[in-house]
């Protein structure tokens, strides 16, 4: 929830995550203690044989409600998967 939160602002790493807190049980998100309002969160596992990975995709989208979502555990249509090797190596191809 932090990362996709400061990658969502553009702040990225520099962003002191300290400043962000997020209490799993109530689904609540807070930066410098206030609650964060205008924001969507969408939660997601994938799985990638036996192992799940967790998700998250932040949206500022205005008003006043802090919403979080939580997605199917399939994959969303609009990701794939991918071995980090034959990956990384399929793109050293196309890119020469």
């Amino acid at each position: 929830m932090k990362e996709a939160f400061t990658k969502a602002t553009g702040s990225g790493l520099g962003f002191d995550l300290r400043r962000v807190e997020y209490d799993a049980k109530s689904e609540t998100l807070r930066v410098d203690g206030t609650v964060l309002a205008g924001w969507q969160f969408n939660k997601f596992a994938i799985q990638v044989q036996d192992d799940v990975y967790q998700g998250v995709v932040a949206e500022y989208t205005g008003g006043k409600q802090l919403k979080i979502v939580e997605e199917s555990a399939e994959l969303p249509d609009y990701m794939e998967v991918y071995d980090a090797v034959p990956f990384v190596e399929n793109v050293f191809q196309q890119l020469s």
